[in-house]
């Protein structure tokens, strides 16, 4: 091989890790880092000087709105998840970035193994099935977040109503003394209220954003109350100890369940560690019958078998409350 090819060749990796690296740092925590501690990005951008208009136009464009609450295709339940990470890229640029991804790596593993075979699933693995796990990992963060924020969030409403205060003023204080990711959800209401939006719409495109089911609770509860009338602050303060109680025992489950989600990782990750010890120090191992007709077969039924098994072990061990 020239020599101009061989740098060729390494620049290529370097620049493929480089995008792999970035772009999974940019999935999983976003470009201000995305933190539960992090400061409430909203009246960041207020006090910094941009409109209250600029600001609302900008947050809509970072995590549009998804046409449903439920996917009925592949497509829509990936834009939906996409909303629901907190990702601060359209829709646009994060498939993007996949396929670069997958891309650049299926080109890689072409030069060194010169085998479709290999480089066709890896280079899907990482375009695609590593992204998704990497964005609902992100949403699940976002969520548990969000849960932790929530009863204190109904608190502050529940204090504001009783003031006498109405139900946007007690939206609106959620927004000002909340942190993120729960109070710029707040704050995009306030402003969607200010610019036109009923409080039963502005209240149900955050749901659809967030798509969580305990933030759910909460705009039902107020929807009703609008429609029908009753003492709001009383039915949020039950909605409160009752989201509570469900976190309590969230992670009451989590603590007695640990055991069994420690033998499940450590029993998944244990087959492909075993492989590459296996590789490592007998590079041979397998040369002798990697040529065999039913090798590949049988090697792809055991794999089939191997995530069927993992799928079945953390079914087990996580529990929905």
């Amino acid at each position: 091989m020239p020599v101009y090819l061989t740098y060729l060749f390494y620049g290529a990796i370097f620049v493929s890790v480089l995008l792999l690296v970035e772009g999974l740092f940019y999935l999983l925590a976003g470009p201000g880092g995305g933190t539960v501690a992090s400061p409430n990005r909203r009246l960041r951008m207020l006090v910094g000087g941009d409109k209250r208009e600029e600001v609302l136009v900008r947050l809509q464009r970072e995590r549009p709105l998804p046409a449903s609450d439920h996917a009925r295709n592949p497509l829509e339940w990936f834009l939906l998840l996409i909303s629901q990470s907190g990702v601060r890229r359209s829709p646009n640029q994060v498939m993007l970035l996949m396929a670069a991804i997958g891309a650049l790596s299926a080109i890689i593993l072409m030069a060194i193994y010169k085998s479709a075979v290999v480089a066709a699933p890896v280079a899907v693995l990482v375009g695609f099935v590593l992204p998704v796990l990497v964005l609902m990992l992100r949403r699940r963060r976002r969520w548990k977040a969000m849960t932790a924020q929530l009863p204190d969030a109904i608190d502050i409403m529940v204090r504001s109503l009783r003031a006498g205060h109405p139900v946007a003023t007690s939206i609106s204080m959620v927004a000002r003394e909340m942190r993120d990711p729960l109070a710029t959800e707040f704050g995009l209401v306030v402003d969607e209220m200010t610019y036109g939006l009923t409080l039963e719409n502005a209240l149900s495109n955050m749901a659809r954003r967030v798509g969580l089911g305990d933030l759910r609770f909460l705009v039902v509860a107020v929807t009703i109350q609008v429609e029908v009338g009753g003492n709001l602050a009383e039915i949020l303060s039950g909605l409160s100890r009752v989201i509570r109680e469900r976190f309590k025992m969230r992670a009451k489950i989590r603590a007695l369940s640990a055991e069994g989600r420690f033998s499940a990782v450590l029993l998944s990750i244990l087959p492909f560690a075993l492989i590459g010890v296996i590789n490592l120090i007998a590079p041979r191992f397998y040369s002798a019958v990697k040529d065999d007709p039913v090798f590949w077969p049988i090697l792809g039924f055991g794999f089939f078998l191997m995530v069927v098994g993992i799928i079945v072990m953390f079914r087990m061990v996580n529990f929905r409350v």
